[in-house]
C-alpha cells in the first residue's frame, strides 16, 4: 500500500498533462476553421483557382473549414498532454536548479531563460508527436473538391496514401524548426504576462491575483506574439510538407520573402481567441485537478 501511495505522489505533475489536453481541445475547436483558410492560402498562393475549388458550395464551404479536423483533434489530446507536461516538468526542474545554485543572485534573466528553454524542450518533445498528424492535416486541408486524389478525403485513406508515398515525417526539419521557436516564445510571453497581471492585481488590492480577464488576455497575447514572430516557419512547413518534391532549400529559392507571410492576418487574428481559450481552459482544468481529492493521497 505504501508503495502505491509513493507512486501516486510522484504523479503530482499529472494535472499538467490532463489540463494541457483540455486546453488543447478547447482551443482547436475555436480556431480550426481559420487554420484551414491559413493553410490553403499558404499552399495555393500562386493558384487562386485551385484555392477557390476547395469550396464548391455553401455547405461544402462550412464543412470544408473543418476538413481534416479528426487528425489534429486526436493529435491535440496527445500533443498537449506531452507539451504542457514537458514544459511544466522542465520549468520546475530548471527553476529549482537555478535557485539552488544562484543563492541571493537569482535573477529575472535566469527565470525567463528557464521558461524559454523549457518551452523549446516542450516543442522538441511534441514535434515527434505532431509531425505525423500535421502531415495528415495539411494533406487533407489542401485537397481540392474535384481532385481525383480521393484518397485525401478521409483520414483512413490519407494515412494509407502517406504510408505508401511521402511518409509521415517528410519535411520534419521544417516542423521541428517551427515547434522549437514557437513554443519558446509562446510560453515565455504567457508566463511573463501572467506574472505582470498578478502583480498588478496584488497592488490594486484585488482579492484574486489571477482572474479570468488576466488569464484570457495573457493567453491571447502569447498566441499573437508567438505567431507574429515565427509565422514564416509555419508557412515553410505547410509548403514543404504539402509537396513531396520540395525541401526547405528549394522553397527558399522558389518563394519571395513576402510569400512566407501569406495568410498572416487571419492567423494572428485567430491566435488571440484560440490561445486565450486554450490557456484559460488549461488553468481551469489545472485548478480542478489540484483541488481534487484524488491528489490528496
Amino acid at each position: 500500500q505504501s508503495h502505491t501511495v509513493c507512486n501516486l505522489r510522484r504523479l503530482q505533475i499529472f494535472p499538467e498533462f490532463i489540463s494541457g489536453s483540455a486546453g488543447g481541445l478547447a482551443g482547436i475547436c475555436v480556431g480550426y476553421p481559420l487554420d484551414t483558410i491559413k493553410t490553403r492560402m499558404q499552399v495555393f498562393q500562386q493558384d487562386h483557382q485551385k484555392f477557390n475549388k476547395t469550396f464548391t458550395s455553401p455547405w461544402a464551404y462550412a464543412r470544408g473549414l473543418y476538413k481534416g479536423l479528426s487528425s489534429p483533434l486526436m493529435g491535440e489530446l496527445v500533443s498537449n498532454f506531452v507539451l504542457f507536461g514537458t514544459f511544466g516538468a522542465c520549468k520546475n526542474f530548471m527553476n529549482k536548479y537555478n535557485e539552488t545554485n544562484a543563492g541571493v543572485n537569482y535573477s529575472v534573466a535566469k527565470e525567463t531563460g528557464a521558461i524559454a528553454v523549457a518551452g523549446a524542450c516542450a516543442g522538441l518533445a511534441i514535434s515527434l508527436v505532431v509531425a505525423p498528424t500535421e502531415m495528415c492535416k495539411i494533406q487533407m486541408q489542401t485537397a481540392s473538391g474535384n481532385e481525383s486524389q480521393a484518397r485525401k478525403q478521409s483520414l483512413k485513406e490519407c494515412v494509407k496514401h502517406l504510408w505508401r508515398t511521402k511518409g509521415f515525417f517528410h519535411g520534419y526539419a521544417s516542423c521541428l524548426t517551427h515547434q522549437l521557436t514557437f513554443y519558446s516564445a509562446y510560453f515565455l510571453v504567457y508566463e511573463m504576462a501572467k506574472k505582470r497581471f498578478a502583480q498588478y492585481n496584488k497592488d490594486a488590492g484585488k482579492p484574486y491575483e489571477q482572474d479570468a480577464f488576466s488569464l484570457l488576455t495573457s493567453g491571447g497575447l502569447a498566441g499573437m506574439f508567438a505567431w507574429a514572430l515565427v509565422y514564416p516557419t509555419d508557412t515553410m512547413q505547410s509548403i514543404v510538407r504539402h509537396d513531396r518534391d520540395l525541401n526547405m532549400r528549394k522553397a527558399f529559392k522558389m518563394y519571395k520573402a513576402r510569400d512566407f507571410y501569406r495568410g498572416f492576418v487571419p492567423t494572428v487574428i485567430r491566435s488571440f481567441p484560440v490561445n486565450a481559450v486554450t490557456f484559460y481552459a488549461y488553468e481551469l482544468a489545472f485548478t480542478l485537478c489540484k483541488n481534487s481529492h484524488v491528489w490528496d493521497i
